[in-house]
Order: structure tokens, then C-alpha cells, then sequence
């Protein structure tokens, strides 16, 4: 009589093991794959923060100029004021901020479901220790800035995945008269994972395309200096149509010291060319 016991031992246990050996691999491969699709996601969600705030950054500086009174300067100092921070109560925030005014209109929450810090500051001969009415008195949202264009005027913070802020905004101070705060006006912590995007109040003046160098005597003009004007058209380099505020004076009519130019059109085809008080 033939026994087969051994051998059918041996083929289950030879069963079993290769099981396990293919859970041993999957498992593996698993924990392989794991980091770098780990790494990508935080990746993603980093890109898509900081894209986020660039566009949060933007509007900010456009709007400080269009949504608030005297075109932004509300000290009439002749720097625009960014727009306030917006409370956060009790909640996380970066020490000397707030969160995104929601009067910008942009996402206010990161990918890691906290709200965006945001810290302004007033430069300019007057600052927030002048106490201006206009700019929110001695509660005015935001922090005291300097007499200069090179520093930080406006940041936006994202606490990162650990979901605190680790970033410390401050009032600008310069008590040994060289120029520069002796703290820095943003301070992140080494080895943080928040993401910081500042401006200074000249880079804020470069993306807002001028609007913050206003005219000394004249806080609702912006000026553009040392720099020449080209105007192209919507049809092109050939013909370009330029508008005039009626205050100025008749609509449609400019105040300019001299012209020079080659040739002199009507604007219609059947119109004429009229000068008025030639001497």
C-alpha cells in the first residue's frame, strides 16, 4: 500500500510559503511606492499653496490702491497703506498678523485646511505710532513700518502640513539708526515647514504697475518717473486710443505742455483739424 501523506505535507507547505512570499513582496512594493507617491502629493499640495498666495498677493497690492480711500494713502503720506489684516481672534495665526482680508476675493485657506496669515505694514513718514484716524487709529491693523520702499510691506504665510504657524511678523525697529530693523520684519523659524511669500513695498510699487508711487502733493495721482510711455493699440502699434477724465477739462481733452509728433490726423475721415488761440 502506497502512502502519500508526506508528499501532500510537503505541497501545502510549499503552497503556504510561496503565499507568504508574494504578501512579502507586495507588501514591499507597497512601502516603495508609498514614499515617492507620498512625496509627489506634498509636492502638489506645496505648488498649489504657493500659487495661491502669489494670486492673493497680487490682488492685495492692485486693490490697496482701488478699494480704499485717497487711492490707498489713507495717512496722505505718500505711501500706499496695504490693505488691513483680518482678525483671527483666538484662533492660529502668525504673531503680529491675521488672516486675508476677504474683501480680496481669493481662496483664504491652504491645502492643509488652515487659513492664510497675512501681515502688512505702514511705511512711510507716517506710521501706525502717528495714531492717523483715517488709517484705523491706534487699532489699526497693521504694523509699524519705516521710512523706505526696500523693506517688507506686505506677507502672506502658510502654516504647511503641520498646520502651525511658525512665523513671527514684526514692527519695524532701528534703534541703532542704520537703516534697517534690528529684528527682522519676518522672522520664520529654522527648520519650519511654513511657506512665506513677501513683497517689499517697491516690489508691491513693480506689481502694481506704478500705482504705488504716488505724486507728493497729490495722494490721487499716481506718477511715473524716468521712464518713457509706449502705447500700443488694440488694432496694433499703428493707432492707439488714450482717454481723459472730463475734470481735466472738456471730455476727451488732455492737458499737455508740448507735442511732437510727424503728422497730425482728423479723427474721422470727413473731419477737420481746428487750432485754437494760436498766437
Amino acid at each position: 500500500m502506497t502512502h502519500y501523506t508526506s508528499q501532500r505535507g510537503s505541497l501545502f507547505t510549499a503552497l503556504f510559503g510561496a503565499v507568504a512570499l508574494i504578501g512579502v513582496l507586495a507588501a514591499g512594493v507597497n512601502t516603495v511606492m508609498r514614499g515617492p507617491m507620498m512625496t509627489m502629493s506634498q509636492v502638489t499640495q506645496r505648488t498649489v499653496a504657493e500659487n495661491n498666495m502669489l494670486a492673493a498677493t497680487r490682488l492685495a497690492i492692485v486693490m490697496a490702491t482701488q478699494n480704499q480711500p485717497n487711492s490707498g494713502d489713507c495717512d496722505g503720506d505718500g505711501f500706499v497703506e496695504p490693505i488691513p489684516y483680518r482678525t483671527a481672534g483666538t484662533n492660529p495665526k502668525p504673531t503680529g498678523g491675521g488672516y486675508i482680508p476677504s474683501s480680496i476675493g481669493v481662496n483664504t485657506i491652504d491645502p492643509w485646511k488652515t487659513e492664510y496669515g497675512y501681515c502688512v505694514w505702514d511705511h512711510g513718514p507716517l506710521t501706525t505710532t502717528n495714531n492717523v484716524i483715517g488709517c484705523g487709529g491706534s487699532s489699526a491693523l497693521r504694523l509699524k513700518g519705516a521710512n523706505a520702499q526696500k523693506h517688507v510691506t506686505l506677507a502672506i504665510i502658510s502654516a504647511g502640513k503641520d498646520k502651525t504657524f511658525q512665523t513671527t511678523c514684526n514692527a519695524f525697529v532701528d534703534a541703532n539708526a542704520d537703516g534697517n530693523p534690528d529684528t527682522p520684519l519676518v522672522n520664520k523659524t529654522p527648520g519650519a515647514d511654513d511657506i512665506v511669500i513677501t513683497h517689499t513695498y517697491a516690489e508691491a510699487n513693480s506689481v502694481g504697475n506704478g500705482l504705488w508711487f504716488l505724486k507728493s502733493d497729490d495722494p490721487n495721482t499716481a506718477e511715473v518717473g524716468k521712464r518713457d510711455i509706449e502705447i500700443t493699440g488694440s488694432t496694433g502699434a499703428g493707432m492707439a486710443s488714450i482717454g481723459y477724465d472730463p475734470s481735466v477739462g472738456a471730455s476727451g481733452v488732455g492737458n499737455f505742455m508740448a507735442v511732437k509728433t510727424d503728422d497730425i490726423y482728423p479723427k474721422t475721415a470727413s473731419g477737420h483739424i481746428e487750432f485754437q488761440g494760436m498766437m
